[in-house]
C-alpha cells in the first residue's frame, strides 16, 4: 500500500514536472514569434525609411493641359522614357484633372510628379503675386469647393491664352494637404514655376527633394520640346539634375519669345540623379 502510494505521488510529480517544461517550451515559443514579428516589422519600417529606392518607381503626370493643347507624342515619349527605366506611370489628363487629383501627390507613393498644367501668379489678396496656382480642368461654372475657397485652398482663376475661368490650387493647398511628397522631383511645364519662391518653398517644405521649372511664361511649344529634352536626360541618360537643367538651357536655350529660363531648387539638389 504505501509502495503503490509512493509510486503514485511519483506519477503525479512527474506530470507537474513535464506541465511546468512545457510551459516553458510555450512561453519560449511565444516570445520567439513576437521576437520574429517585430524584428519583421522594424525591418520593413528601416527598408521603407532608409532605403526608399527599394520601394517601386512610380511617376504621377497630371496633365490639364492637354484640353487646350494636346499633345500625345509627347506623353508617349515620356511613358516610353519611364517604363524603360523600370517606373510605374499614372496619367491624368483633359477633364480627369480635378482638385482632388492633385491631393494624389501627397500619398508618398510617387517618386516624380509632372505638372502640365496652367499656372498664373496670385491675385495679390489671396495669393501673393510672387506665388502660382495650379489650374484644374473643372470649370468654375459647375458651383463647389465653397469651403476650400473660404479657406484659402482653391481660387477661381482664369487661362492666359482663351481667358477660361478653372477651379487653381493655391501654396496654401500645398502646405496644408494631408501626407507628404517622400523625397519627389517635382517637374512643373508651365509657366512661372519657379515665380517668387514661395511655391516651390511649399513644396520642398513638404518633403519634395527638388523643384524645376521656368522663371517666367513660357510658350506649349518650347515647353514641350525643351521638357522632353530635360526628361530624356534625367531619365534616360542618367544625367543629375544639374547636369539635365544645364544641358538643356545650352542646346534648347530659353523660350525664344519670353526669355524664359529653365531652373532648379533647392541648389544642392543639383547633383541628385533618378
Amino acid at each position: 500500500m504505501k509502495k503503490h502510494k509512493a509510486s503514485r505521488r511519483k506519477r503525479k510529480r512527474k506530470v507537474k514536472r513535464k506541465a511546468i517544461k512545457e510551459k516553458h517550451i510555450s512561453a519560449k515559443l511565444v516570445l520567439a514569434v513576437v521576437l520574429l514579428i517585430s524584428l519583421s516589422a522594424a525591418l520593413s519600417y528601416m527598408l521603407y525609411t532608409m532605403k526608399p529606392h527599394l520601394r517601386s518607381k512610380t511617376v504621377l503626370i497630371i496633365d490639364s493641359l492637354s484640353i487646350e493643347f494636346n499633345n500625345q507624342e509627347f506623353l508617349d515619349k515620356v511613358t516610353q522614357y519611364f517604363k524603360e527605366a523600370g517606373y510605374a506611370v499614372e496619367i491624368y489628363n483633359g477633364t480627369s484633372v480635378t482638385v482632388d487629383t492633385y491631393r494624389k501627390m501627397f500619398n508618398g507613393k510617387y517618386k516624380v510628379i509632372i505638372l502640365r498644367v496652367h499656372s498664373a501668379p496670385g491675385d495679390g489678396i489671396i495669393v501673393p503675386k510672387d506665388a502660382i496656382v495650379f489650374f484644374t480642368a473643372e470649370p468654375t461654372t459647375i458651383k463647389k469647393y465653397f469651403v476650400e475657397q473660404l479657406m484659402g485652398f482653391v481660387v477661381k482663376a482664369k487661362t492666359l491664352t482663351r481667358g477660361e475661368s478653372f477651379y487653381a490650387i493655391t501654396p496654401s493647398f500645398i502646405r496644408n494637404a494631408p501626407g507628404k511628397l517622400e523625397n519627389a522631383v517635382i517637374i512643373v511645364l508651365s509657366c512661372y514655376g519657379t515665380l517668387g519662391g514661395i511655391t516651390v518653398r511649399e513644396f520642398l517644405d513638404k518633403g519634395a527633394m527638388a523643384y524645376i521649372g521656368w522663371d517666367g511664361e513660357v510658350s506649349p511649344e518650347y515647353m514641350d520640346k525643351a521638357g522632353l529634352f530635360l526628361i530624356e536626360n534625367l531619365v534616360k541618360h542618367h544625367l543629375s539634375i544639374e547636369e539635365a537643367v544645364r544641358k538643356t538651357m545650352e542646346e534648347i536655350g530659353p523660350d525664344p519669345f519670353f526669355g524664359s529660363y529653365l531652373k532648379y531648387y533647392p541648389p544642392n539638389a543639383g547633383s541628385y540623379k533618378l
